[in-house]
């Protein structure tokens, strides 16, 4: 393993791993809280879906380790994703120390635009990554594909049936692919 592949693999976790432990702080604090699922399900179903994509991308670090030779432009390629992560992430997570029981699905839909314009951003990123990777024609990357258009509709169709079926689709594409991967 060359040097260069170490330094690509610990930027990209260092990355992915500032932006969990808001997420997790975030969790942290409305555990503190008692939010419910009853009253905050969307959110928190989206804040929980967040959770496993960053460990996802953490657990496919492994890939990034078989790759021989990293050359710059390559490195800033591959760390878009975590970046796009991060951003996401912090439009979920900031502020919502502020918000009530009951008022983070509202925190939810006036960030959801743009929080499903970085998901969209990420998605095509995963699908080009996985491309690159020669990842492309497995379920993961088709389910990848899935996001990306599941986020682009939900960008432009702002109603609570479509962010509530969107989570529900979004948790299958993400869930399901992993489910089949041989062990």
């Amino acid at each position: 393993m060359k040097h260069t592949t170490l330094l690509v693999a610990i930027m990209y976790t260092t990355i992915l791993s500032i932006s969990m432990g808001f997420l997790l702080s975030t969790v942290a604090m409305l555990i503190k809280r008692g939010v419910q699922f009853k009253q905050d399900g969307l959110y928190i179903s989206w804040l929980s879906l967040f959770l496993l994509v960053h460990f996802s991308l953490f657990w496919q670090t492994a890939v990034l380790m078989e790759v021989e030779e990293w050359v710059f432009s390559s490195f800033l390629y591959l760390v878009i994703g975590p970046i796009l992560l991060f951003i996401a992430s912090n439009l979920l997570v900031t502020g919502v120390g502020e918000f009530d029981a009951g008022d983070l699905n509202q925190h939810f839909r006036d960030i959801s635009r743009r929080f499903f314009v970085f998901m969209a951003l990420l998605a095509v990123w995963l699908v080009s990554i996985g491309a690159e990777l020669g990842r492309e024609n497995s379920t993961v990357w088709y389910a990848d594909m899935g996001l990306a258009a599941l986020a682009l509709v939900l960008v432009f169709r702002r109603t609570t049936l479509s962010d509530t079926l969107g989570v529900i689709v979004a948790w299958l594409l993400v869930v399901v692919p992993w489910m089949l991967l041989p062990s």
